[in-house]
């Protein structure tokens, strides 16, 4: 599903990676719209995974199944200190 007309906002993403001496990772989007996407996890239905889900496929993500949709973006990696 497409997002709704002119939902576009900016939104800045942060997330951190490592132990000992932390990388930050950090998304500037100046304008990003969020909607639903169609995502489907296909697994054997003999599989662990398959046993929890119930069969061959699961696409019951609920609004974790979020699309976003943006045309620019820029990511900054940098020592969490700086």
């Amino acid at each position: 599903m497409e997002p709704a007309r002119d939902s576009a906002q900016p939104f800045v993403a942060n997330w951190w990676n490592g132990a000992g001496a932390p990388i930050r990772q950090q998304t500037t989007f100046p304008a990003i719209s969020f909607g639903v996407a169609k995502v489907t996890l296909y697994t054997s239905k003999a599989s662990p995974l398959g046993q929890l889900t119930g069969g061959n496929a699961y696409s019951s993500f609920g609004a974790l199944s979020l699309r976003g949709v943006y045309s620019l973006a820029r990511i900054v990696v940098a020592p969490s200190g700086s």
